[in-house]
């Protein structure tokens, strides 16, 4: 047992995963204390006002992600691992000018956003802080490319470190306006800021990579492009941004629903229990998600054969990891959740049992995406999530009436990932598939 632990701490992915989850942990303790700083000096109805302007900005903002950081994380690992410079150079252009694209969009897009939640909610005010999460997004841009870069090329230490110190400076700055009363503009003018100068970080750490690594160089992303290769991403890169922006419409859309007819409170609570239900992904599966998605694209740059091993490996680690934190996880939250968030808090223990349980089954997704992406077929998750996503809102809407709001968001919740895991049988297949190649080669 010690040896086969041994073995496994060897492995140089397991150590890179690790690193990146010990630097999770820093960003898991940041968020427990702004949920708890939030509902403190926000009270429960300003927790579930910020939830709805989050929410909201969440389904108008969503259509402006074109997959450009997940595009650039498979391709750009595949080429990186060929050492094919040419070929990098294209994608990160294709990551520029995509990036570009969005940021006009946003700009925008931000100037209607208080006349559409005058329209929505009743209350101009709300579309105004949704502007702010805007903002924050179009600076965020630069960091999300270093931060990629980072990871490509394994510098996992220094990944981890600045993104600690990313969340630990906007949340410290976050609760210190909250304080002098500046409300949720508070929280929001705490992260725009902070990405503003990561921003200006990100360009200073870019020239460093640059100057260790083969990569390429500033000026040979900005010269002129080759709009016939770069665009050959595009079809890739549009599937890949309808499966993300699926993804990201969860849990943002079952939370938007349900303040178009709940009050505040409810909305609020809701979102502190999916903040809860999501601690064991955190804990389990976000930093080997994260490792996968430019490991696995690496190897299969370099080696088809060890590809099919390294897969099966890593599904059973991730099933075994997750299920055991997902229970520990819905043991310690009820007993510890009323002594941290307040006894009126504690009736969240309800919805966060029900929704972390339907979470299990998110084991699955961390060789399923890379997966996908690496053979071009992201429009099937894309598809299967959309419908799963249009079923799930649908039952919402419709049970709603005959039930209570609660009920028929736990319903529509669970059929949403019930479709989504029918994927897995595309992944079965491939797997098979990378067999027989094996075999042949």
């Amino acid at each position: 047992m010690i040896s086969s632990i041994s073995k496994l701490l060897r492995i140089r992915f397991v150590q890179d995963a690790a690193t990146l989850q010990i630097g999770k942990f820093v960003g898991i303790s940041c968020g427990m204390v702004t949920s708890i700083a939030y509902i403190n000096l926000l009270g429960i109805g300003g927790y579930g006002k910020y939830a709805i302007v989050m929410a909201f900005a969440g389904i108008f903002g969503i259509v402006t992600n074109l997959g450009q950081q997940a595009t650039l994380t498979t391709f750009f690992s595949r080429s990186y691992g060929q050492q094919n410079k040419r070929e990098m150079t294209q994608i990160a252009q294709y990551y520029l000018y995509t990036s570009i694209a969005v940021a006009i969009f946003l700009l925008i897009l931000a100037l209607f956003m208080p006349t559409i939640s005058g329209i929505i909610y009743k209350d101009n005010n709300i579309g105004k802080l949704a502007r702010l999460v805007f903002f924050s997004s179009i600076f965020e841009f630069g960091f999300s490319y270093v931060s990629i870069l980072l990871q490509i090329t394994r510098e996992i230490k220094i990944l981890a470190f600045l993104e600690n110190t990313k969340i630990v400076l906007q949340v410290s700055l976050a609760i210190l306006l909250l304080w002098l009363g500046f409300g949720i503009a508070g929280i929001l003018y705490s992260s725009l800021s902070i990405s503003i100068l990561f921003f200006i970080v990100s360009i200073g750490l870019n020239k460093w990579i640059n100057s260790k690594y083969p990569l390429p160089r500033l000026k040979e992303i900005l010269a002129k492009p080759n709009w016939k290769q770069i665009l050959k991403y595009n079809r890739a890169g549009i599937w890949i941004a309808v499966d993300k922006n699926v993804g990201n419409l969860y849990p943002t859309a079952f939370l938007f629903v349900l303040s178009l007819s709940a009050p505040e409170s409810i909305v609020g609570l809701f979102r502190l229990a999916f903040k809860l239900a999501g601690l064991p992904t955190s804990f389990a599966l976000s930093s080997i998600s994260r490792m996968a998605g430019s490991v696995i694209p690496s190897i299969a740059g370099k080696d088809i054969k060890s590809l099919k091993s390294t897969l099966i490996k890593l599904a059973m680690h991730s099933v075994f990891i997750h299920t055991a934190i997902t229970i520990a996880g819905m043991i310690l939250v009820p007993i510890f959740l009323p002594y941290v968030y307040g006894e009126n808090m504690g009736i969240a223990v309800y919805p966060f049992l029900a929704i972390t349980a339907m979470q299990l089954s998110l084991a699955v997704h961390v060789i399923m995406t890379p997966i996908f992406r690496l053979k071009n077929k992201s429009m099937i998750p894309a598809i299967i999530n959309s419908i799963g996503m249009a079923i799930s809102i649908s039952v919402f809407f419709i049970l709603a009436g005959a039930l209570t709001e609660t009920r028929a968001l736990y319903v529509s919740i669970f059929l949403y990932h019930l479709i989504s895991l029918s994927a897995v049988f595309f992944i079965i297949y491939f797997v098979k598939e990378i067999s027989k190649k094996s075999v042949l080669s």
